[in-house]
């Protein structure tokens, strides 16, 4: 790098890289704190009902896919207050669409995993 020219068009490169990194750092929640604990809260009623389900259909000799089927459906509904939370803050429909996705999915895993567990101790 003998020639400055080129030391100084590096330079300015990573210059204006570490100025585009600045500007994509982390924020912070631009959500209320109260938002973020109703939030919470109604995801522990979802949660709740996906545990009282559970419970409830834990010994049923449906196979384990069609009961986590059933118990997701059952409570589907307790995601719309979460929903309607986010899109009375003015949170992007496809961030909130994504978010309660997450949810389903991991409720999918949860309550597969313990209705598999559950027909395996049924069956001998």
């Amino acid at each position: 790098m003998n020639n400055p020219i080129i030391g100084l068009i590096v330079i300015i490169n990573y210059a204006l890289a570490g100025q585009a990194i600045a500007a994509e750092e982390w924020q912070a929640s631009a959500l209320s704190r109260e938002t973020i604990n109703k939030v919470q809260s109604e995801t522990v009623e979802y949660h709740r009902c996906l545990g009282g389900e559970i419970s409830q259909m834990r010994n049923t000799q449906l196979d384990s896919r069609d009961a986590t089927s059933l118990i997701l459906k059952k409570c589907e509904n307790k995601l719309i207050p979460i929903k309607e939370t986010f899109l009375s803050e003015n949170v992007e429909v496809a961030t909130v669409n994504r978010f309660l996705m997450r949810k389903r999915h991991q409720a999918v895993r949860k309550v597969l995993q313990a209705m598999m567990f559950a027909q395996s101790q049924r069956t001998p």
